[in-house]
């Protein structure tokens, strides 16, 4: 199994092949809600964790490794799957919506990302909204990024979340991203 990093991979010392590393996907989803106005949400805590840790090879705090915008990152900073076969995903609580917030109608994923260490696998890092409780659906799953040979960090184009369940502030607030490596 592949190695994926949300953000930047230094001192690795893993043996097997196809690491993934994605930078700071703090970015993470711009809702478009009433009047056109848009709000970028960041990474504000960790939720389950399965499988993840952050580039001092820590299951905790995440968040806080990939709260930066692509516009300006930290690429000293990210986190990534674990070479263990099996379940891996992280659900980072998102920023609440603001006071004014009526219904989301749209969002984007921005990951900055790069290869390390593939040989002939690749790697996908799959997004998706949830509500709170981190098992009812906001949004669809969405692939942000397949990854199959080795690179220099880069960002994604903003990839659309789509299945956006439009809501209310009630809903949409305490909402978690699930980034899913496969």
């Amino acid at each position: 199994m592949g190695h994926t990093e949300i953000g930047q991979w230094a001192n690795s010392t893993l043996t097997e092949t196809g690491e993934r590393v994605f930078d700071p996907i703090t970015a993470t989803g711009k809702f478009v809600f009433d009047l056109a106005l848009t709000v970028t949400l960041y990474a504000t805590s960790d939720g389950t964790v399965a499988d993840v840790v952050n580039e001092l090879d820590a299951a905790s705090p995440l968040w806080s490794s990939i709260d930066d915008d692509p516009a300006t990152p930290t690429d000293g900073d990210w986190i990534n799957n674990a070479i263990t076969p099996g379940i891996v995903e992280y659900f980072p609580l998102v920023t609440d919506m603001p006071g004014d917030f009526v219904t989301a109608d749209a969002a984007t994923i921005i990951v900055r990302n790069r290869g390390v260490n593939f040989g002939s696998e690749s790697l996908t890092l799959h997004a998706q909204f949830y509500q709170s409780d981190e098992s009812t659906a906001l949004s669809d799953e969405v692939a942000v990024v397949t990854v199959s040979a080795n690179s220099s960090f880069d960002n994604t184009i903003p990839i659309t979340i789509t299945g956006i369940v439009a809501g209310t502030k009630t809903i949409w607030d305490g909402a978690r991203l699930r980034l899913r490596w496969a």
